[in-house]
């Protein structure tokens, strides 16, 4: 870890699953203190990497700034880009809409199933 590794990557370079290493987190605090401290050396190695950078030296800025906003958020909840998305949706349950039809003469009627027919793409318009 103080290469840069996170303890996952760490333990995946050791043969370790993830599982295995919260497991030996949770019940061993001295194994729990190890990984602690490997965490703030591998954070150290990625911001030695950013200030090597910003004093010229050759490398990958992005990756570095992705690795420290990473590091950081995880271990510190410090992240500049999160967002908080509120959402308050109410529905209003579908209102069907019956016209009384009966006020219709048959004319109009027959017109309003032609028109409706025409939407439908079932009919045609006839002049």
């Amino acid at each position: 870890m103080a290469t840069g590794l996170s303890a996952e990557a760490a333990a995946a370079k050791i043969g370790i699953s993830a599982r295995s290493l919260f497991y030996w987190q949770r019940e061993h605090p001295e194994f729990l203190q190890a990984i602690q401290e490997g965490r703030q050396k591998a954070l150290l190695w990625w911001e030695e990497r950013a200030l090597a950078l910003a004093n010229g030296e050759p490398g990958n800025t992005q990756i570095v700034s992705l690795a420290l906003k990473n590091r950081s958020r995880a271990a510190h909840g410090w992240n500049n880009d999160a967002v908080l998305v509120e959402h308050n949706v109410t529905t209003e349950p579908a209102v069907e809409y019956r016209p009384d039809l009966s006020r219709l003469s048959p004319e109009q009627r027959q017109t309003l199933k032609e028109i409706l027919l025409v939407a439908k793409g079932e009919g045609t318009i006839e002049e």
